[in-house]
């Protein structure tokens, strides 16, 4: 086989067994689930928070009406709130507004 044929050959990961894999190749640990759930409550915070103010950016208002961001639009998201009122940040340096901490 060619080496472009065996990177396009799928990968069979049964999805019940994908944890315990992770944990003992110690890629992450026990724990990631409920880290994971701590994540994700501060996100729905964070965008319950935003949603009260008004933000004339249409960008920030699509990207909050997503129901489960990922990464990639949280950063999007962090990037394009750096840019309005929302991203100064006080003496210390730190974001001076609540959505953005």
């Amino acid at each position: 086989m060619t080496q472009q044929a065996l990177q396009n050959l799928p990968i069979d990961i049964h999805y019940n067994k994908l944890l315990d894999w992770l944990v003992n190749r110690r890629h992450c640990t026990q724990q990631c689930q409920t880290i994971l759930t701590v994540i994700r409550d501060k996100i729905l915070k964070a965008k319950e928070a935003s949603q009260k103010e008004d933000h004339p950016n249409q960008q920030i208002l699509e990207l909050l009406s997503i129901p489960q961001l990922n990464y990639f639009q949280v950063k999007q998201l962090f990037e394009h709130l750096k840019s309005t009122d929302a991203g100064k940040k006080n003496l210390i340096g730190q974001f001076s507004n609540q959505s953005m901490k």
